[in-house]
């Protein structure tokens, strides 16, 4: 499938409509779980009530695309007015309403919502709008950036459903975790030495946080073939991962020691058996299969106990440009989320500033739930490093050393 950074109008039109169909699905599936979403929705830091993510998808798509006066000047939108110069809402205080930049997470359960029907209207009203917009965008490519920003939006968000399905125990769209990773990747891959430089193509669609590109020189290093299976993780538990102090940095062991963790989420063993959970069902999970719901502390961790390290974004950048392969799960690297050399924020100014140097770090690649349109190498997703309700797992790389193996297994001796 095409990428949506490359789309033109006639493919982000039939996008558009894949959106509501997918988002009409989900919220269907919403429906059987709950009947009052809001009131019946722990207050979680990790997710938000349903109805109001629903309201929100399409709040943004009308902000951006229905009601924007400047959208034919594309990401060059500067305007300190904008807002004031907004076109009418379909709804109205839609802005009080479903605004994440001014509405504070913890309140978004106090709103007045407009239950499933009044959601699902405000939904397919706003999608085919945008479609016929569209249509008259079509010879405009600068025009074609907002759009292209709704649907990546959309995508994202349904991503970010499936995770609060997966948190709350709710029905999924599948039934299955990521694939089981091939037997034939076992062995590591060497990459050599290099200066990378990795920027997008500025006549494409690309996100503020990738410009400047990602520069840097890089000695060389071994990296994991694919990502940590289950059964690797499983190995570092059964040894007694979570009880050893010194493999933890002194953030993680504190977080491990709050939340009394003792193994990866939404995984457990029984007997020999490993089980894992997706959705509502436990089921026999596959020890080959990429571990997942790992956060970035328990990675950390794992890497310790087996003498590695987790890749910087520059290490994983330059694999994947080597081929590596990539996309059963988000992983985890070492780098924090900062910005590039020349950063410069694209008018969806709360997509990235924000985040940046707010204990907020860098994961790359892509998972199950990812929609193929987002699917890019270049893409920068970003968490604090608490999250385990992530599609996310990891791998592990090794600085290459004249004369010395560099798949080394054993913990290391205590580090702090």
């Amino acid at each position: 499938m095409l990428s949506v950074r490359h789309c033109k109008a006639q493919q982000l039109e039939t996008a558009y409509a894949q959106c509501l169909v997918s988002l009409l699905a989900c919220l269907e599936r919403f429906s059987l779980s709950l009947n009052a979403f809001s009131s019946h929705v722990p207050h979680l830091e990790q997710v938000n009530p349903p109805l109001w993510e629903f309201g929100h998808v399409a709040w943004f798509t009308e902000h951006w695309v229905l009601r924007n006066p400047g959208r034919a000047l594309g990401r060059g939108l500067k305007d300190p007015n904008l807002r004031a110069s907004m076109r009418p809402s379909l709804l109205p205080e839609a802005d009080a309403l479903f605004d994440s930049a001014t509405i504070p997470h913890g309140d978004r359960w106090q709103l007045e919502q407009l239950g499933r029907s009044g959601i699902e209207h405000y939904l397919s009203r706003t999608f085919k709008e945008a479609i016929a917009i569209l249509q008259l965008d079509a010879t405009r490519e600068t025009a074609l950036y907002f759009h292209r920003l709704s649907i990546a939006h959309t995508w994202m968000h349904l991503e970010a459903l499936e995770m609060t399905a997966q948190t709350l125990g709710f029905e999924r769209t599948e039934s299955a975790e990521p694939m089981t990773l091939d037997v034939r990747d076992q062995a590591p891959l060497a990459i050599d030495a290099q200066a990378l430089r990795a920027s997008p193509d500025r006549d494409c669609f690309f996100f503020d946080n990738e410009f400047g590109g990602l520069e840097a020189d890089i000695g060389a290093f071994e990296i994991d073939a694919q990502p940590v299976s289950l059964g690797a993780f499983w190995a570092f538990v059964d040894d007694g991962g979570y009880e050893r102090e010194s493999l933890w940095t002194d953030h993680g062991w504190a977080w491990k020691t709050r939340q009394a963790a003792a193994g990866p989420l939404h995984s457990r063993r029984q007997g020999d058996l490993l089980l894992c959970r997706v959705g509502a069902q436990w089921a026999l999970g596959d020890a080959a299969q990429p571990v997942c719901h790992v956060c970035l502390h328990e990675a950390q961790a794992w890497c310790n106990w087996a003498g590695r390290q987790l890749p910087t974004e520059a290490q994983w950048m330059a694999a994947a440009s080597a081929g590596m392969r990539w996309g059963r799960v988000w992983e985890w690297t070492s780098s924090p989320f900062v910005p590039f050399s020349g950063f410069t924020a694209h008018p969806y100014e709360a997509y990235s500033e924000p985040w940046f140097g707010a204990d907020h770090w860098v994961l790359k690649g892509a998972c199950a739930q990812t929609h193929p349109m987002l699917r890019d190498r270049l893409f920068r997703n970003f968490y604090r490093p608490h999250r385990q309700d992530v599609f996310a797992g990891f791998r592990s790389v090794q600085a290459a050393v004249a004369g010395c193996a560099t798949n080394s297994t054993k913990p290391p001796e205590r580090l702090r």
